[in-house]
């Protein structure tokens, strides 16, 4: 692909039941608004289905669904396809669930190189976990990154839970703690994320859009598809939306847009102190 620029859509957090007519009429909403703007790929952060942990057999519908998509999508999974963090309420991540997913959509990461860029996806819900498949995905992200930057290349990471919620340094208590990792966890993610190399960390999972930035790195929350927008007190602020995020990268780094779909939205504001 050269130098030429890469169009990047990051849909998130959907929450579709194929046997629900609402959600088909949200995949077809989504569908209308993604493929007009021809993406080079999409990539699905997470939570595509509702549930689908508890009704493994809506996967392959899904899968099918995300494959109609005039554009490639690579896919990772969320808290509710295959469970939520450890120590959470339950249903917390399990091998079974994470299995049902695997057989039907192969992978639970992926990687790709287009031009001087390559793309990382990596489950998020693993991070804890004590999986063989955690420490697995952990040195498999290491030479990832160290094949890229030997051959010059930046790269954009993809995941369904965030790394933290304002800064990388943060101590999250209460409930909060449902949408991050754990510190020393999230710690040693952070130290390997933290180089030149890597341009762009995104996530799902929040039902909020944000935009930060560290010393290298563009920090970027997609917001749910569907339409549940959720304000919890630690979140940055100005981030009530509804819609996905579509990304350019170039050799000179990424830009992106926040791209609004429309939805009856529904917001729900969590542990605020007063609340």
């Amino acid at each position: 692909m050269g130098d030429r620029l890469l169009k990047v859509i990051q849909i998130s957090d959907l929450h579709v039941d194929p046997q629900d007519p609402v959600g088909q009429k949200r995949y077809q909403r989504v569908r209308k608004a993604v493929d007009p703007l021809r993406p080079d790929l999409i990539v699905n952060t997470g939570d595509v289905s509702h549930d689908g942990l508890a009704k493994p057999a809506m996967f392959a519908q899904l899968s099918g669904w995300l494959d109609a998509f005039d554009a490639p999508v690579l896919s990772i999974p969320g808290n509710h396809d295959i469970g939520n963090k450890v120590g959470e309420e339950p249903p917390n991540i399990s091998q079974a669930y994470l299995d049902a997913y695997l057989d039907v959509f192969g992978d639970d990461r992926f990687s790709c190189d287009h031009g001087g860029w390559r793309l990382v996806g990596i489950n998020s819900m693993l991070l804890g976990t004590g999986f063989e498949r955690e420490a697995d995905q952990f040195d498999w992200c290491v030479a990832q990154i160290e094949q890229a930057e030997a051959i010059g290349q930046n790269l954009a990471v993809w995941m369904h839970m965030p790394l933290f919620l304002r800064s990388p340094d943060e101590q999250v208590t209460g409930g909060s703690t449902y949408w991050v990792p754990d510190p020393p966890v999230r710690d040693r993610w952070l130290n390997l994320l933290d180089r030149p190399s890597v341009r762009l960390v995104a996530n799902g999972h929040v039902h909020w859009y944000a935009a930060m930035e560290t010393r290298h790195t563009q920090w970027v929350w997609s917001p749910s598809l569907q339409g549940l927008v959720v304000d919890d007190y630690l979140f940055p602020r100005g981030g009530n939306a509804v819609g996905f995020i579509s990304y350019t990268l170039s050799a000179d780094g990424v830009t992106h847009e926040l791209v609004p779909v429309e939805s009856d939205a529904e917001l729900i504001r969590l542990n605020y102190p007063d609340a």
